[in-house]
């Protein structure tokens, strides 16, 4: 493996928040950076013989110290004396070389965070307008990695996947990746130990149903599922948890896609107690509403219903009518 594959091996398996210890020279005309995550056995020791391969002119800047994915998914290289130069002569290499490797493109807005001996942060260097015309891709954990993955599922494709409870991070394989369940769990591991994350998080099986929707069945509690995390589903397109217990039956929450008022089945149970008790309703079915979804409307009076129709999105099939219990046997009637 060159010397350039290794960098980007490196670089294509960062998750956010992961560390690695870093060299760079900008008077390198080879290869101005070498990455080691910190996790490997050689560190920054193996660094520095790799470093001796190169031939450098006398008197080359070197810098090491860590790097680390911050959360907004921009690699930070730390150290002291550092130079704004140094992002300039990086980014030129990258664009010279990101044709034959496009993974250097998570080098685009590199920034450098210049520190004091004891430690503060003096200042955080970089150079946006060198990065032009590259775009980088989001790291393994970052929501926008798990979406991308969510997006590119079709109709009966599965993916692994793993939450946590306040969408700080996420995890998502496809499930026909290759060694996926092994990458997977890896993935996690890691995840949990560079964010220093305690929960377990939300783990399941993550299905696109032939209706087009997300279905998620996990074994976790589904009520941890905080408000952040709700809202970035809701973004992504929402999605259907499933909660399987062993001794009773299965919990669901429905977190509508945004824009969309998809009845969670909290809202029906509702209106089916209701019904039980000798309340008439009016209802409304569509097999395929505005979003690709079957819908169950319930509403304690016409007016109701035209709104939750309006929220909903008038679809183009539907019955509707009034819907009461008769001789304990619930009728819907159009």
């Amino acid at each position: 493996m060159s010397q350039i594959e290794s960098l980007v091996s490196t670089l294509s398996n960062l998750q956010l928040g992961e560390k690695c210890w870093y060299w760079m020279c900008q008077d390198s005309t080879d290869q101005p950076l070498f990455m080691l995550p910190f996790t490997s056995a050689g560190g920054l020791r193996e660094l520095m013989a790799k470093s001796k391969l190169l031939a450098l002119p006398m008197g080359a800047r070197v810098r090491t110290g860590v790097s680390s994915v911050s959360s907004s998914g921009a690699l930070q290289f730390g150290g002291q004396n550092l130079d704004r130069s140094m992002l300039e002569d990086l980014a030129e290499w990258v664009h010279s070389h990101l044709e034959d490797h496009p993974a250097l493109a998570v080098l685009s807005g590199s920034e450098l965070v210049e520190v004091e001996a004891s430690g503060t942060v003096k200042e955080v260097l970089q150079f946006p307008e060198g990065w032009s015309g590259i775009t980088r891709p989001p790291f393994v954990g970052q929501l926008a990695h798990a979406a991308n993955v969510f997006t590119a599922l079709e109709v009966g494709d599965e993916a692994l996947v793993w939450m946590e409870e306040e969408s700080t991070a996420v995890i998502a394989v496809p499930f026909d990746q290759e060694n996926a369940e092994t990458l997977f769990s890896e993935r996690v591991k890691g995840i949990r130990i560079h964010k220093s994350i305690q929960s377990t998080g939300i783990k399941g099986l993550l299905l696109r149903s032939p209706s087009g929707e997300l279905i998620l069945t996990t074994r976790t509690d589904i009520s941890a599922v905080g408000n952040s995390l709700q809202d970035w589903l809701s973004e992504t397109g929402g999605m259907r948890l499933v909660q399987i217990n062993s001794d009773a039956s299965p919990s669901v929450t429905v977190i509508a896609a945004n824009n969309t008022t998809a009845v969670g089945f909290d809202r029906l149970a509702s209106a089916l107690d209701a019904i039980l008790d000798d309340a008439m309703f009016k209802f409304l079915f569509t097999p395929v509403g505005v979003d690709g979804n079957a819908h169950l409307l319930l509403e304690p009076s016409t007016k109701a219903l035209k709104q939750a129709v309006l929220q909903l999105g008038r679809p183009k099939v539907y019955v509707r009518g009034e819907v009461k219990l008769k001789k304990g046997i619930i009728l819907f009637r159009t």
